[in-house]
């Protein structure tokens, strides 16, 4: 655990509870991960990475008050850190009961964050494409939703998540034959994904 080897720490005590709590993330021990991180912001307050861990923990756990003040500061500190910006849309879009101002907050942090991410980085330009493509169909603009979720499917052909959103969208559109065999692709791909088993019956 995050405290256990405190007194032979000799270097470097914060890189320490980071990597503990990458590992207690790992193991779905959010209490732990959030214990390490809270303990590396308390060393290190304008740690970008610490205050991120402590955001992600606090999200994981249903504290999403709490989540969201560290996630205010996580923006406060690093205003164009990408992985800040992904967060916080992840968490806008995925984590909080969905209501068309949430969902506009969080397709504005994934489109800045897309901005900054170069475009060499494939698997996070898709991740946050996906993002936007789900904001914009919570805010019930799925032709637009097509667009974002068309490229990360360039990105990421074998992402069941980019193929699902794009088959809500075309179902909200009511392209049903589209959105049926974007639906049938998902579960080609991964036969017990429920959500796309509920849309195509």
């Amino acid at each position: 655990r995050c405290f256990q080897d405190l007194p032979n720490w000799t270097e470097s005590p914060v890189s320490d509870l980071l990597d503990q709590a990458g590992a207690a993330f790992e193991h779905r021990d959010y209490e732990n991960a959030l214990a390490c991180a809270e303990e590396a912001a308390r060393q290190t307050p304008r740690s970008l990475e610490a205050h991120h861990d402590r955001a992600l923990a606090l999200g994981k756990l249903g504290r999403f008050e709490d989540a969201r003040d560290a996630i205010a500061l996580l923006l406060a500190l690093g205003p164009d850190d990408p992985d800040s910006l992904e967060l916080a849309a992840d968490f806008y879009v995925n984590q909080l009961a969905p209501t068309a101002e949430r969902a506009a907050i969080g397709l504005e942090h994934a489109r800045r964050a897309t901005r900054l991410v170069r475009a060499k980085d494939r698997e996070r330009r898709a991740r946050l494409l996906l993002l936007e493509g789900q904001a914009l169909i919570d805010l019930g603009r799925a032709q637009e939703a097509l667009k974002p979720l068309g490229l990360a499917h360039q990105l990421s052909p074998r992402d069941a998540g980019v193929r699902y959103e794009r088959g809500v969208a075309l179902f909200e559109l009511c392209r049903f034959g589209e959105a049926r065999r974007a639906f049938e692709s998902v579960v080609e791909l991964d036969a017990t994904h429920a959500h796309a088993l509920y849309h195509l019956g």
